[in-house]
């Protein structure tokens, strides 16, 4: 039987929680086209994007939480994004 995925988001990158702030969200070979493209999106809970090898870390404003435009800006697709 076939595992029923109705209704669950697509996430296309891991990420993990590194302290109360920050995210590493794991883009690969496409860490410098999702940092172009979350910097376009001018996310106010967003502090500070900082790309490194195959990963970014989003610092996040006080709240620890991340904003429904943060999960739909890291779900979307990347052809979506401006080239680097």
């Amino acid at each position: 039987m076939e595992k029923q995925t109705t209704g669950q988001p697509f996430v296309p990158f891991c990420w993990r929680w590194m302290g109360e702030r920050a995210l590493r969200v794991e883009t690969g070979s496409l860490t410098l086209a999702s940092y172009a493209w979350l910097i376009s999106k001018n996310l106010p809970d967003i502090e500070e994007i900082i790309p490194a090898d195959d990963s970014l870390l989003l610092i996040f404003r006080q709240a620890a939480q991340v904003p429904p435009e943060v999960r739909i800006a890291l779900a979307a697709p990347l052809e979506e994004a401006p080239p680097p």
